[in-house]
């Protein structure tokens, strides 16, 4: 198990270390950019959607666990779809209130 886990996180941070540099050259080419005002802090231009790259990382992970648990028969599948559930309503909603709201509707 732990092994598995270990395996996972490696996953995850090689393939967020791989995928940075194609969503740089990504926001790059359809303007996704935050520019320098009065305003930000930033010294140079910065890509905004760093955290694509973040989230296929996790993604890749937890589709490597997910299958190695249903290999090794250890998937208990009412919980595995709520955490999965909560993961995705946590990264794709802007609002940590509407999460909280949707996150306790799922697991009552």
């Amino acid at each position: 198990m732990w092994g598995d886990i270990a395996i996972a996180f490696m996953l995850s941070f090689i393939t967020s270390f791989v995928c940075v540099p194609m969503t740089i050259k990504l926001a790059k080419r359809v303007g996704a950019i935050d520019y320098l005002n009065e305003r930000r802090v930033n010294v140079k231009p910065i890509p905004r959607i760093g955290g694509i790259a973040v989230i296929l990382g996790f993604l890749v992970a937890m589709v490597f666990l997910i299958t190695t648990m249903v290999i090794q028969g250890d998937l208990n599948l009412e919980e595995e779809i709520k955490f999965i559930s909560s993961c995705i309503l946590f990264t794709s909603t802007p609002s940590f209130s509407e999460v909280k709201i949707a996150r306790e509707q799922i697991l009552m």
